[in-house]
Formats: C-alpha cells, structure tokens, sequence
C-alpha cells in the first residue's frame, strides 16, 4: 500500500502540497495534529474535467485560510490504490476535512455546483463555530433563547408578560 519514493511538492501558485505517496500524506497529517491545524484534501485526476474547473476556486481557498493546511493528491497508477482502497474515495473531485483533535470530519464531493458546500464546511471549522442554526433542530433551540432572552430583557425592565400583551393590544 505505501509507496517506496516519497515526493511533494508546493504550488507556486498557492500554499497547496502536492502529495505523491501514503506516506507523505500520513506525515502532513501527523505534523498538522502536532501543530494543532486542520487539514483539507482535494483528491483529483489530471483528466477530469470537474477537476479542471474547480482547480482556481480551491488555490482561491487555501489563499484565504493561512493557518489551515492544503493538499492535493492526484489519482494516477501510483496513488490509485491508497486513495481508492485506503482513503474510500470513489468519485472526483473530492475532499476530506481533517481536524486536529476529531481526524476526519467531512467527506464532500466537491463539483463546481457542490464547492460552496467546501467553502461553507471548512469557515464553521476554521472560525470554530457551529452550523446548528441552518437545521431544523437549530432553529427551534436559537428560537427558544431568543424568547428566553426576549423574557429577561423584559423582567429587567420591569415588564411582565401580562403588561408586555396590555401594550400590544394598544397599539
């Protein structure tokens, strides 16, 4: 499964290392769980056409995000079968998310129409905020602490609920 030459190299273009072997890739995971940054991935081909056009999206990415790690590892004959077998990857493009403490954490197809999804995923991580408020459930709780903080603003006001009615209806 491992390679026996290690190579990568740096996109002058961007901040993204190429990854050729099993090994370079666990050795960039391991240092960026050291030094305590996420990693994103891009497993690509050089003959896929939805590769080709998000290719400019994701150096435009890792140009935004200076403390995350970006790599890419193409699917050639010698990376086929670590990526395919080892890593599950099935489709292309795709990309991993990986964070320093959790490992992996997303798993995303990341086609043209799909990337915004990439894009959205890796701000909740790299900022360290929680996208609960876009699902149903979030709704409902961000909904109740507004009423609960609604009812506190009011108590410190000196408004009751009853009062707070009797002043709707005025209106």
């Amino acid at each position: 499964m491992s390679m026996s030459k290690s190579k990568s190299k740096t996109n002058n273009k961007s901040k993204i290392t190429t990854l050729c072997t099993l090994t370079d890739y666990k050795k960039t995971l391991s240092s960026a769980r050291t030094s305590n940054k996420l990693v994103v991935t891009k497993f690509y081909a050089s003959w896929c056409r939805s590769c080709k056009a998000i290719e400019q999206r994701f150096i435009s990415l890792s140009n935004l995000y200076p403390n995350v790690i970006f790599v890419q590892v193409e699917m050639n004959d010698k990376t086929r079968s670590f990526v395919i077998q080892g890593l599950g990857i099935e489709t292309l493009p795709f990309a991993h998310i990986v964070h320093p403490e959790a490992g992996l954490v997303e798993e995303l197809r990341i086609s043209k129409s799909r990337f915004k999804n990439l894009e959205a995923v890796l701000m909740d991580y790299a900022v360290g905020r929680c996208s609960i408020e876009n699902s149903a459930e979030g709704k409902v709780l961000f909904g109740e602490l507004e009423i609960t903080r609604q009812l506190k603003m009011d108590k410190r006001a000196g408004k009751s609920e009853k009062g707070r009615d009797l002043e709707k209806g005025r209106e």
